[in-house]
């Protein structure tokens, strides 16, 4: 994993095309991407816990592909030895794909799965040592109903450090908004490329120390898309 100032910086359309090609063109499942993807969740993550002889993390997560990272991740931490609890915003059957897929591999190894809210919801955080944010990837657009804006309201509060995955849950890549309330992260794992979204200025103070995984994207992919790109845009 590479510090941003390293990497080159992509627009969140080169890297869903990037995601793409690697899928559909050179058949790379997404489900060996999200393995990836949630590996690196947790290894960031186990480092960030410190050097407790017990760690306790603490996933919350929404319904889409950052939920899926967030459950690889679980299954991860708990291999490593963490003591790991996946909070999920939403019923199990919204669940689809290779989301899916990774929820039930947890629910096969018997890790502890809790609905938001319920009556241990604030201690849950409290007692943790680092929670990891898999509530909303790139694809959220900019509309937090009253549940969501509790449950990131408690996590900022509670006074634990916090790793969000791709993006801090509130930021709305598609028009740069910043929702109130937003995640304000410790750190940022994001995966392939930097995002142009993640280094500019109304995001920066909310993604934190910016780390870049890479998940396995073919080099000859991000070249020939990266490059494609460039010259669409110098021909617009």
């Amino acid at each position: 994993m590479d510090e941003s100032s390293h990497v080159i910086a992509v627009s969140n359309e080169t890297m869903r095309e990037i995601d793409r090609v690697t899928i559909q063109i050179i058949g790379i499942p997404g489900l060996v991407l999200m393995e990836h993807a949630g590996k690196s969740v947790a290894e960031r993550a186990w480092i960030l816990a410190g050097s407790r002889q017990k760690k306790k993390f603490v996933i919350v997560c929404g319904k889409g592909n950052n939920a899926g990272d967030g459950f690889v991740a679980a299954r991860w931490l708990n291999h490593l030895g963490g003591d790991v609890t996946v909070c999920i915003l939403s019923s199990k059957d919204q669940f689809h794909g290779d989301s899916l897929v990774n929820y039930r591999i947890l629910e096969a190894l018997h890790i502890s799965v809790t609905n938001w809210p319920n009556q241990d919801s604030q201690e849950m955080f409290k007692e943790s040592h680092l929670i990891i944010d898999a509530i909303f990837g790139t694809g959220f657009r900019g509309d937090l109903d009253g549940s969501f804006q509790n449950i990131i309201n408690t996590m900022n509060q509670s006074g634990i450090p916090i790793l969000s995955v791709d993006i801090p849950s509130g930021l709305c890549v598609k028009n740069k908004q910043i929702c109130t309330p937003c995640i304000q992260a410790k750190e940022t794992i994001t995966f392939g490329l930097a995002k142009n979204h993640l280094l500019e200025v109304p995001a920066v103070p909310y993604v934190g120390n910016l780390i870049v995984a890479d998940i396995g994207f073919p080099s000859q992919v991000v070249r020939r898309v990266i490059e494609r790109d460039e010259k669409k845009s110098k021909h617009e």
